[in-house]
């Protein structure tokens, strides 16, 4: 068994790998919307700011887009 795959190698990752995976995209998405807010509306957010309006506005569609994903 490899350390990125399940048991018996079923290729799907281990729990801990899927929710790294998962932080990394919910990461990305939220640089991408403080650009996009800076570019669009000239707002200057912290990552702090971008994430906590980022979190607010996304998060439960972000969440439902990747239930099946991590599955």
């Amino acid at each position: 068994m490899s350390s990125m795959t399940g048991p018996k190698g079923a290729g799907t990752p281990l729990k801990g790998e899927a929710f790294r995976l998962r932080m990394e995209r919910q990461c990305s998405a939220i640089r991408a919307y403080r650009n996009a807010v800076l570019r669009d509306s000239g707002r200057r957010l912290s990552l702090d700011e971008a994430a906590l309006e980022w979190i607010e506005r996304f998060a439960d569609s972000f969440d439902a887009s990747c239930s099946n994903h991590w599955r």
